[in-house]
């Protein structure tokens, strides 16, 4: 998201991505060998003094700050205090910056608000900035639940980005027929799937790998998603989004999934509290406050959570199916809706153009009519003027020479009036006759064209070329409050010309 600020060759991006993933790896090499390089007196090993970490106070509950006082002392501590420091400013700023950028690039996109898109004397989307530092102070509060439930809702969130990544390769290398690409892809579509996977499975039977508090963010997060992608869908005039439901069954899929997540652990803990209860209840002696105190409880609890996990599996997979068979079935309605609409398209296609000329049809003519009436009634019509054409000497051509010969005029007459109003739509009405209506570029120079139009026409004379009659009106919002009216005007136009034609000696093409 940063990328504008670059002031790089961007083919030097990948040697920087693999730098910083080497210099990542090492910083948490570091860490956790230093965590490892040291334990307390009294434990024979450091995973006996991991295991007892949570009875520990002060700076033995910390493993990398005992190790770092153990061989450096105060200042050891003091050191790895401002790394730590530096390391979360880092990743704040880092994260603002990415978050910023990302809202400043949906704004000008026109998915968020254009505010957003707006940036400050030093090219910083500082709305955004605003926004992303309101919305996080108040997790300053929550202390360190809020940052398990960032980290969780963080791994969460990237496995399905680095997933969306992934399948989006795969379908540009299958475009461009990249074998190297499309394996790459799919090489990381597969982690990202299996990762997936193993974080659902064990949110499911360990409440140790996401706490309550993180499953609910996400369940709140993907109902929002869905509350977002509606607003996102009604500001978006192009119609850019919602032609799949990629984005929408996945997010429901999330509400579901950590719903069942957090009520299977919800029965979890009810369960253990009620197994602990009947136990201190009818047993002897002091009391137990934990099912591993008690090995006769251990394997009841772990049947009850085998029951909750098959039951919330069994409920997942109904769900699944039922899912996919409703997304089948739009999924065919869709189709069938679409190939009704290329018929329904391909059918008005043919009904709106004329078979012999090619240009519209009358009954597109009567809808352009209509509508063109309803934009007066409604006072917000664009200037625009008719032409009316009348082909002369048609039927002496026909009686003639014959239909044929005939045909060949009506294109000969259709051609010429296309090609002098090059940008407006052009209707055949009848046997010889033709409807322009003119607007945009060619209502400006309306004057020009059927002047144009008709010096043609008057060479053709002696030319022994077609010879057409036109007429032009155009609209007039302080007399006119109907299509007809413009049309009138310009058929009664075109029979005077047409008389002016007969007395320069016009009859047909010989």
């Amino acid at each position: 998201h940063g990328a504008e600020e670059f002031r790089f060759p961007a083919n030097r991006l990948l040697g920087i991505l693999r730098a910083t993933i080497v210099t990542v790896t090492l910083l948490y090499a570091f860490a956790l060998m230093l965590s490892v390089a040291a334990h307390p007196q009294g434990y024979d090993s450091w995973l006996a003094y991991i295991r007892d970490l949570d009875t520990l106070e002060g700076i033995e509950g910390l493993p990398a700050f005992y190790a770092a006082y153990t061989y450096l002392g105060k200042p050891g501590v003091v050191i790895l205090t401002i790394s730590l420091l530096c390391l979360i400013v880092s990743s704040l700023v880092g994260n603002v910056v990415s978050l910023s950028r990302l809202f400043y690039a949906l704004a000008r996109d026109k998915v968020l608000s254009a505010k957003f898109a707006e940036l400050s004397d030093v090219g910083i989307p500082e709305r955004a900035v605003l926004l992303i530092t309101g919305l996080s102070v108040p997790s300053l509060f929550v202390g360190r639940t809020a940052i398990n439930s960032i980290v969780d809702v963080s791994i969460v969130g990237a496995t399905l980005l680095y997933g969306f990544a992934c399948a989006s390769t795969l379908v540009i290398a299958r475009r461009q027929d990249d074998r190297a690409m499309f394996t790459y892809g799919a090489l990381g579509a597969a982690l990202m799937g299996i990762l997936g996977v193993c974080i659902l499975v064990r949110s499911v039977i360990s409440s140790q790998v996401m706490n309550r508090t993180s499953q609910l963010i996400l369940i709140g997060w993907s109902v929002l998603g869905l509350l977002f992608f509606r607003t996102v869908m009604v500001r978006d005039r192009g119609r850019r989004f919602g032609k799949n439901l990629a984005a929408l069954m996945v997010l429901v899929a999330f509400v579901f999934l950590f719903t069942m997540i957090w009520i299977c652990e919800e029965c979890a803990q009810t369960t253990a509290a009620n197994l602990l209860a009947v136990r201190n209840h009818y047993a002897s002696g002091p009391p137990v406050t934990a099912i591993a105190d008690d090995s006769f409880l251990i394997p009841r609890q772990q049947s009850m959570m085998y029951m909750i996990f098959s039951s919330a599996t069994g409920v997942l997979g109904i769900f699944v199916v039922t899912l996919s068979a409703m997304l089948s079935n739009w999924l065919y309605v869709r189709r069938c809706e679409m190939e009704a609409e290329r018929e329904l398209g391909t059918v008005k296609t043919i009904a709106y153009t004329d078979p012999l000329t090619g240009v519209k049809s009358k009954h597109a003519y009567v809808e352009a009519e209509s509508e063109y009436d309803k934009r007066i009634d409604q006072g917000r019509v664009q200037p625009f003027a008719i032409v009316v054409c009348d082909i002369n000497g048609l039927k002496y051509v026909n009686d003639t020479f014959g239909h044929q010969a005939g045909d060949q005029h009506i294109q000969d007459a259709s051609r010429l009036i296309c090609s002098s109003f090059k940008h407006s739509p052009v209707y055949r009405m009848g046997g010889d006759e033709f409807v322009v209506l003119i607007n945009g570029q060619d209502y400006a120079e309306r004057e020009v064209l059927l002047a144009d139009l008709n010096r043609v026409v008057e060479e053709n004379i002696t030319g022994n070329g077609v010879v057409i009659s036109a007429g032009m009106s155009a609209f007039d919002a302080r007399y006119d409050n109907s299509f007809h009216a413009v049309f009138n005007r310009a058929d009664k136009l075109m029979y005077t010309r047409k008389q002016q034609l007969k007395s320069m000696g016009v009859i047909t093409r010989a």
